[in-house]
């Protein structure tokens, strides 16, 4: 070696500091360097300080350091509180890795520090804890490997739970989330994203229509009657069927989406204004409407009879709307205990009168005494779709004139006889039907069911045939009831509801018969059915067959043993004969129905 390279090298090891002694065992060549301390322990409190130190770039073990990272270590070094300096208490040195140690005069510590790949270069958060920091622990990152080609740990990555469906949206409550849809993977069941009142919602169930039942039992459609929906027995007005047919021509038009024509017919018919007056796809949209202007879900309740319309506790639960059922009083809605139920998230009372499926009605007086307590945060809805049967009807409009908090619900499809058309109507004060025209869709009503219902509007001679008619059928079916001893429910509209034993049973036997009745065990009353008033021809027909229909379900006594004879006349009239008196039934009371006063 040149002389003159080796004296330089000499000068160099001269001046370089001499590197400390380190005790690492073979077995953990990450361990820290130990620490050596002579002097004895001193008793007083220590304080934790940070100290920078900052290996070279090539010595991180997460390469070089970036500008934004802080420049301070997790390293602790504890000073005691006597106000000396670390130079005091020792001296500064490097170890073979380039690490500066701080040197003291004490028992050498050993300390399980972790592994190299949880060191953080960022000083850690405070952590509140009771336990006093030790002087005695010093807090070192481990020194980075010598083998470079060791891999940079992957960053820790907070895993998600995967969602569990079940077919139950309340076990999937954040499916709302956005955040949360984007981490689903795969097919999920369409129900985990339907609104979750209507996965429980039972759809309303109508009255079996004809076909159905010609397909079913292998019977003409002509030979099978009809007494489940309380329809026209006559059919629609001959008025409404000449309107319709002249309407068709201009059907390649949209209709009168505001219903002007209409509407003004009706208003003028009632002594109301246009602005009163709001149209529906049947009178089942003005109830959608109701609840769309005036409920919100989870805050708001409703409240009605207990057998009364399915349709507005359905309406409730498809709009997550709390419904208050009040119990009846003799099958009469109970005026005084629904006025009880209301609370302040109240908005609306149905209150169907004559109500469907029991027949029954309020007296007018106690409709008076309700409307007239009736608090001014909630509305009445009057459900009038059997309004015209009625013997002695309230003056419900005048309410309507007065500004009260009521809407009227009247339908075409029964005494008109156009429930195929789907137009009903309601009536209201006119702040409130203008909150409903803004909920109504456009369009609600066809062009031909808007001609059909003006005319039918207008065919007075239609509507006094139906009434007619109806008094009749149902004034024959009720003393048929009375004499087999069967327990009913005296009416007030087109359809009496009797007690048969089995419901269910009773209109299967009747349907293989070719005469269609409806089955109330929909409405929570297994036993009964509820028959809609017929032709003459056709009450005949339903009181011949339902002798056949009980037997084995219910006590009841024949026709011909009570001593009645029912009979078609030429004419087209049922007619009866009998020396008996009539069985008492249920609903006598003058409160149940009005109109029942003139069968005794």
């Amino acid at each position: 070696m040149n002389p003159l390279l080796r004296w330089v090298t000499k000068i160099i090891r001269f001046f370089r500091p001499v590197p400390m002694p380190v005790a690492a065992p073979e077995a953990q060549p990450s361990r820290p360097a130990e620490i050596v301390r002579t002097e004895p322990v001193v008793e007083t409190p220590a304080k934790v300080i940070p100290t920078e130190v900052r290996p070279p770039e090539s010595q991180h073990p997460l390469g070089v350091l970036r500008e934004e990272e802080p420049r301070m270590s997790s390293v602790a070094v504890a000073v005691p509180d006597d106000g000396s300096t670390l130079a005091e208490k020792g001296t500064v040195a490097r170890d073979s890795d380039g690490y500066q140690r701080q040197v003291t005069e004490e028992p050498v510590i050993k300390e399980e520090l972790p592994a190299p790949e949880q060191v953080s270069l960022i000083p850690p958060k405070k952590v509140e804890s009771d336990q006093k920091p030790s002087r005695k622990t010093v807090e070192k990152p481990s020194p980075p490997p010598a083998d470079r080609t060791e891999p940079v740990p992957p960053v820790e990555v907070k895993q998600v739970p995967k969602p569990i469906f079940t077919g139950r949206v309340e076990l999937t409550p954040d499916l709302d989330n956005p955040a949360r849809l984007r981490q689903i993977k795969g097919v999920i069941s369409v129900n985990d994203i339907a609104n979750r009142e209507l996965l429980d919602l039972v759809p309303y169930e109508p009255g079996k229509p004809v076909d159905d039942v010609a397909r079913e039992i292998g019977l003409d459609p002509a030979s099978i009657i009809k007494l489940a929906s309380n329809e026209n027995p006559l059919g629609p007005s001959p008025l409404a069927m000449a309107a319709m047919h002249k309407a068709i021509e201009t059907s390649h038009f949209y209709p009168d989406g505001g219903g002007f024509h209409l509407r003004n017919a009706i208003a003028h018919t009632f002594g109301l204004g246009r602005e009163n007056v709001v149209l529906g796809n049947g009178s089942n949209e003005i109830i959608e409407l109701l609840f769309h202007t005036f409920t919100r879900p989870g805050i708001h309740e409703i409240i009605t009879a207990r057998h009364a319309f399915a349709v507005y506790t359905l309406m409730a639960q498809l709009f997550g709307v709390h419904a208050i059922v009040v119990d009846d009083a003799d099958f009469t809605p109970d005026l005084p205990a629904m006025l009880k139920a209301v609370t302040p998230q109240t908005r609306l009372i149905f209150l169907a009168s004559p109500n469907n499926p029991t027949g029954t009605r309020v007296t007018n007086e106690a409709l008076d005494a309700f409307l007239r307590d009736l608090p001014p945060h909630v509305i009445a809805v009057l459900d009038e779709a059997y309004y015209e049967f009625l013997d002695n009807p309230p003056d419900t409009v005048g309410y309507v004139k007065n500004g009260a908090q009521v809407v009227l619900m009247r339908t075409f499809s029964k005494i008109q006889g156009l429930a195929g058309l789907r137009v009903g109507y309601g009536l209201a004060p006119a702040e409130i039907a203008n909150l409903l025209q803004r909920a109504r869709q456009p369009f609600n009503a066809n062009s031909i069911a808007q001609a059909g219902a003006m005319a039918g509007l207008a065919d007075i001679e239609h509507q006094t045939k139906t009434k007619a008619i109806t008094d009749e059928g149902r004034r024959v079916i009720e003393d048929a009831f009375a004499k087999m001893g069967l327990k009913y429910v005296p009416s007030s509209a087109n359809f009496i509801m009797v007690n048969v034993g089995d419901g269910g049973e009773v209109f299967k036997r009747l349907m293989k018969k070719g005469i269609i009745v409806r089955s109330m065990v929909s409405y929570h009353l297994p036993e009964y059915i509820r028959v809609s008033i017929g032709t003459p021809e056709q009450n005949a027909r339903f009181l011949a067959e339902l002798p056949g229909a009980l037997e084995g379900l219910v006590s009841f006594k024949p026709l011909e043993a009570s001593g009645v004879a029912v009979a078609v006349l030429s004419g087209g009239q049922a007619s009866e004969t009998s020396t008996e008196e009539k069985a008492p039934s249920l609903g006598t009371a003058t409160a149940t129905s009005e109109a029942s006063s003139s069968l005794s």
